[in-house]
């Protein structure tokens, strides 16, 4: 217990940066899975880097994704206990995505999402692989609207 408990602190503990595998290890492993699917395409978008970053209550450490421009495109929160992944969608970039091409779950939560200067932050914990596509097919509508693209998913 006391190893799960050290793991976990990792992303709760403001004053010491982790490591993206430290990230990832207090994760059970099918959440590790997701995010990593996640991460993976992510990381395969050109001119998009990745950092980690203290977002303070709730997100904390964060795996945040932005384009060489600082556009901000996805955070992967891992949350050992319900690791979510958070897009800044523009009403641009849910014209290109469709809504009604979305599930249920996904366009409730675009409908509860908070707008802040006409950037909706949307927000979901990952619960599937189908559910992780469709998330990743949010980001490349955000990307299609920066000019980038994310590559194919398998």
């Amino acid at each position: 217990m006391a190893v799960s408990a050290a793991v976990s602190s990792v992303w709760n503990e403001q004053f010491s940066r982790p490591d993206r595998s430290s990230l990832l290890a207090g994760l059970n492993k099918q959440d590790q899975l997701l995010v990593e699917r996640c991460l993976e395409r992510l990381d395969g978008a050109p001119r998009v880097r990745s950092s980690i970053r203290w977002h303070g209550v709730p997100w904390r450490w964060t795996i945040r994704y932005e384009t060489d421009r600082r556009e901000p495109v996805a955070f992967m929160i891992p949350e050992p206990r319900r690791p979510r992944l958070a897009v800044p969608l523009t009403a641009a970039d849910l014209d290109r995505t469709g809504l009604k091409k979305l599930s249920k779950p996904v366009r409730e939560g675009i409908a509860l999402a908070s707008a802040i200067n006409g950037i909706l932050w949307t927000e979901w914990v990952l619960s599937s692989r189908s559910q992780a596509d469709e998330l990743l097919g949010l980001v490349g509508a955000r990307l299609s609207g920066l000019g980038l693209s994310l590559p194919a998913g398998n």
